[in-house]
C-alpha cells in the first residue's frame, strides 16, 4: 500500500509539542508502521480550529492512517470560550474521520474520563451513559460522536490525568511547590488515575502489532497491517493505567518521592504538610467529576495489555526528572 504516486504512506499526528504528541515524536519507531512516513503538526502548521487549515493539511498530506493527539484540553476557560473548544474537540476531529472514510484511512482518536458526570460507583465501562459536566467534556463527547458518525475505522482511546516529564502538569506543578511551599492545600474527593502521556503510546504501540505475522522483526506493523487491525477492533476503549488515587494523595506521593530520592533537595514542603479539602473549597469555572475511574477490561480482553500501576509510570517520571534512580 503506498501513497498518492507510489509514495510511502503516510501517518498523520497532530498536537506536535503537547503532552502526547511529543511522546509519540520522541518514540516514533515504537508504533509508527514501518513502511510509512509519519508527519507530526502542531497548531502553527494545522490550525484545528480554522476548518480550511485542517482541509488543506489534509490533502497536503494525504495520511491514511492519523492520530488525533491535539485537544483544547483548558478546562476552566472552555466555559467562557465554547466556540473554540467546539472547533478543535468536535468539529476538527469529525472533520479529519469524514476525510478519512472515503479514502480507507482510520483514525486513533483520543478522548477523556470528562465524558462522564463522576456520579458512579463501579469503573466507567464504555457503553455507560455518558453526562459532561462542563463545555470541556461536552466538547470532547460531540468529537468521539462525529468520529463515529463519520463511519471510519476508528480507536477513541479514553484517558485521564495525562502527565509527562515534559509540559505542564500537575505532577510537575507538585514538584515546583515542593520547592517553594511549606504547606499547601489540595483536593481529596476526586479519584482518578494518573496517566503517562508515554503510557499512552505504549498502548498505541501495542494495540498496532497486528496478530498475523505481518510486521518487522522489531515488531511494528505494515500500513496495511496497522489499518486492518484498526477495522477489526474499530470501537471505543478505557485507556489509563491502573489503579486508583485523589489528587491529595497523588500529591503525597510525589513529594514523598522527591524526598526519597533527592534528600539534599530543595524542598521545603513535606507530603504530611499537605492537607486535604473537598472540591466545594476550591472552587472553579468548570466542575470536575468526582470519580474518573476507567474499566479497562474490554481494552485488555481485546488486546492482552494490562495496565500497570498509575504509581510505577510516576515513579518512573520522577526519576527522569530528577536524573536518578529510583530506591
Amino acid at each position: 500500500m503506498s501513497g498518492p504516486d507510489g509514495e510511502r504512506p503516510r501517518v498523520l499526528v497532530t498536537g506536535r509539542g503537547g503532552q502526547l504528541g511529543a511522546a509519540l515524536e520522541a518514540s516514533v519507531d515504537t508504533w509508527k508502521p514501518v513502511d510509512a512516513d509519519v508527519v507530526f503538526v502542531g497548531r502553527d502548521d494545522m490550525d484545528l480550529g480554522d476548518a480550511d487549515s485542517v482541509r488543506r493539511t489534509l490533502e497536503s498530506v494525504a495520511p491514511r492512517l492519523v492520530v488525533n493527539a491535539a485537544a483544547y484540553t483548558a478546562v476552566d476557560r472552555a466555559e467562557s470560550d465554547v466556540d473554540a473548544a467546539m472547533a478543535v474537540n468536535a468539529t476538527a476531529p469529525g472533520a479529519i474521520a469524514c476525510w478519512l472514510a472515503p479514502r480507507g484511512g482510520a483514525l486513533v482518536h483520543v478522548s477523556t474520563d470528562y465524558v462522564f458526570d463522576g456520579a458512579a460507583s463501579r469503573p466507567y465501562r464504555e457503553d455507560d451513559p455518558t453526562g459532561p459536566l462542563g463545555v470541556y467534556g461536552h466538547s470532547k463527547l460531540a468529537g468521539e460522536e462525529a468520529v463515529r458518525a463519520s463511519g471510519v475505522p476508528h480507536w477513541i482511546l479514553r484517558t485521564s490525568w495525562v502527565f509527562s516529564a515534559g509540559g505542564a502538569n500537575f505532577l510537575k506543578t507538585m514538584m515546583r511547590l515542593a520547592a517553594s511551599k511549606d504547606t499547601i492545600t489540595v483536593v481529596a474527593d476526586q479519584q482518578g488515575a494518573p496517566t503517562d502521556a508515554r503510557r499512552l503510546v505504549a498502548f498505541i504501540a501495542a494495540m498496532l502489532r497486528p496478530a498475523s505475522g505481518d510486521a518487522s522483526a522489531r515488531g511494528a506493523p505494515t500500513t496495511a497491517a496497522a489499518l486492518e487491525t484498526l477495522a477489526r477492533t474499530r470501537g471505543t476503549y478505557h485507556a489509563t493505567a491502573a489503579g486508583a488515587t485523589t489528587w491529595h494523595a497523588y500529591a503525597q506521593h510525589v513529594v514523598a518521592g522527591l524526598h526519597a530520592r533527592r534528600p539534599e533537595g530543595p524542598w521545603t514542603l513535606e507530603a504530611s504538610a499537605i492537607q486535604p479539602t473537598p472540591t466545594a473549597g476550591y472552587p472553579t469555572p468548570a466542575r470536575r467529576p468526582l470519580y474518573s475511574l476507567l474499566d479497562h477490561d474490554r481494552f485488555v480482553r481485546t488486546f492482552d495489555i494490562v495496565p500497570p500501576p498509575w504509581q510505577a509510570d510516576v515513579d518512573a517520571c520522577l526519576d527522569e526528572l530528577l536524573g536518578s534512580i529510583a530506591h
